[in-house]
């Protein structure tokens, strides 16, 4: 393998900033296909197998220039990824919980709603069909009463109760309110 740089392991790891599993994972996955084993027995990475898998070597003078600039913030207490990782999933977990919660409540509410509506339809069902009869009974008693004599009816002491299906619209209707 002669002319072109290849480099071990460690400065694999130290010239690409990438971690010693990374670089171990990617090799034993077949994504450094021009890996080999040197006469000493360490792995040796050709420059073009880091570079195809996007691992590109830092120039000194970039990393003493990131370390310079560093010093000043090493003090100051940085939040952990995963500790923000965990916030912001534990965050949308409880805005998915009030979501469902919504949706739940809104099931329930339109349910409701259906069961007024179907109790309502059936009401007006009742009234228009006590109205019909309504008007049967006095066509009737109308044409019974062209055919017989006026007389005078006796009183009779009659309680007046509403038809039924007048009496379930008010109670529905009132119960709405």
């Amino acid at each position: 393998m002669a002319g072109r740089p290849a480099w071990t392991l460690t400065e694999a790891v130290e010239r690409t900033g990438a971690s010693r599993s990374t670089i171990r994972r990617y090799r034993e996955a077949g994504k450094f296909p021009n890996a080999y084993k040197d006469t000493a027995g360490a792995w040796r990475f050709p420059l073009e197998d880091l570079l195809a898998v996007g691992l590109s070597p830092s120039e000194p003078a970039r990393e003493q220039a990131q370390s310079r600039s560093s010093e000043h913030v090493q003090n100051m207490p940085v939040e952990h990824p995963s500790s923000a990782f965990a916030e912001q999933v534990s965050k949308l977990e409880q805005a998915l919980r009030e979501e469902r919660d919504r949706a739940d409540n809104a099931e329930r509410l339109a349910a409701s709603y259906l069961d007024n509506l179907q109790d309502l339809r059936h009401a007006l069902r009742m009234l228009e069909a006590g109205t019909n009869q309504r008007e049967q009974a006095s066509e009737h008693s109308q044409s019974r009463l062209s055919e017989q004599p006026v007389t005078t009816p006796e009183p009779v002491s009659v309680s007046r109760q509403e038809p039924a299906p007048l009496r379930l619209w008010r109670r529905l209707s009132s119960a709405r309110r």
